[in-house]
């Protein structure tokens, strides 16, 4: 292709799904464009993703709901971490991109209101063992 597609426009004209739709659906984009496109946005990705996952990166790159930096969720209880996930109705795979960034495991067959549990519970211990170690 000779024009890169803008991925924050195309959420704005169709929303999340009808922009991930169209994306998969597309004849003219190949994994490789696709990555090409990743690659100009500063998206990291394993060599081997498949182009379903890609097309998730792109769209989460732009449909980022959780804006606070991991740093303060480790300061913050997990009741009020799970409170903050659930009211920025994140979806599961931004929850999943957030483990996956800062090495925590997971099962991905939680249904995202597990996985906020879960995640609020890891990012608060995570956070208590932090300012243990400092002191």
């Amino acid at each position: 292709m000779d024009k890169e597609i803008d991925i924050k426009l195309l959420i704005q004209w169709l929303g999340v799904e009808g922009a991930k739709e169209g994306l998969k659906k597309s004849n003219k984009l190949t994994v490789n464009e696709l990555k090409k496109i990743a690659n100009n946005h500063g998206i990291s990705y394993k060599s081997k993703i498949t182009r379903n996952d890609l097309i998730v990166l792109l769209i989460l790159k732009y449909d980022r709901k959780i804006d606070k930096k991991f740093s303060e969720l480790m300061e913050m209880k997990a009741p009020e971490i799970a409170e903050y996930l659930v009211n920025t109705n994140c979806t599961k795979e931004e929850l999943m991109q957030l483990l996956n960034q800062n090495s925590i495991p997971f099962k991905k067959s939680l249904s995202r209101i597990a996985l906020i549990r879960y995640a609020a519970d890891e990012i608060s211990s995570m956070g208590v063992f932090k300012r243990i170690g400092e002191d």
